[in-house]
């Protein structure tokens, strides 16, 4: 490099030694370094660091709330109407009588509670569908019986406990042959009967075997 490219007036011609060359670019070198960590290490100001945290926080949201979709959506209408069903507090044979029944239609469950309105027991159920609902009230059991078949519907039922007229608890239904109408098991969960509460075979025993004849009932 000629002198006259370093300064504005022309001295005698030499050559730089090489220590002030050296010191040259060494300052040269640490000036472009120091811009370069200014601008690589100067923080965000508040506005950006708010715009970027909200930006990860909606993303975390958006992707959280498509896991619970997908698995709302992958749960069948038995898992549903479980997930509500309250925790047993007190066993039969401890609980205070006389027992009453609660059937709740929105969730699609049936509770038994003690006179001390404690959990006994509590199942899914299929109310009557649209068109054919079950009604709602306050009702008492009447009579009961081992099954019942009708023609009308092709259809009939084991563990039949009668509530107010045509409408019983009872099994999910069976064919003309007795076979369990295994699509009637898979809708326990949501509204699909003519207006009875189908509970499964296990549960409509139960309530056969422990809900005597002028047990409280209310539907709502």
């Amino acid at each position: 490099m000629r002198n006259s490219q370093l300064f504005d007036h022309k001295p005698k011609k030499r050559r730089l030694r090489p220590v002030g060359v050296a010191v040259v670019v060494a300052v040269v070198v640490c000036a472009a370094a120091a811009v370069y960590t200014v601008s690589a290490h100067t923080p965000l100001s508040q506005g950006a660091q708010v715009a970027s945290v909200s930006k990860t926080k909606s993303t975390s949201s958006k992707t959280a709330a498509s896991h619970v979709s997908a698995s709302s959506q992958a749960l069948t209408p038995t898992q549903i109407a479980a997930s509500h069903l309250p925790t047993v507090q007190v066993s039969l044979a401890d609980a205070v009588k006389p027992l009453w029944v609660h059937v709740q239609l929105s969730t699609q469950n049936v509770v038994v509670y003690d006179a001390q309105n404690r959990v006994v027991e509590a199942f899914v159920c299929s109310s009557g569908s649209a068109g054919n609902d079950t009604p709602t009230g306050t009702y008492t059991v009447k009579d009961r019986g081992e099954s019942f078949y009708n023609p009308k519907y092709q259809e009939g039922a084991y563990n039949w406990v009668r509530f107010n007229g045509s409408y019983l608890f009872h099994s999910v239904p069976f064919d003309a042959s007795r076979n369990i109408v295994p699509e009637q098991v898979a809708e326990l969960g949501e509204p699909s009967s003519h207006g009875c509460i189908h509970l499964s075979m296990d549960d409509s025993k139960w309530i056969y075997d422990n809900i005597p004849r002028g047990t409280k009932v209310v539907i709502e």
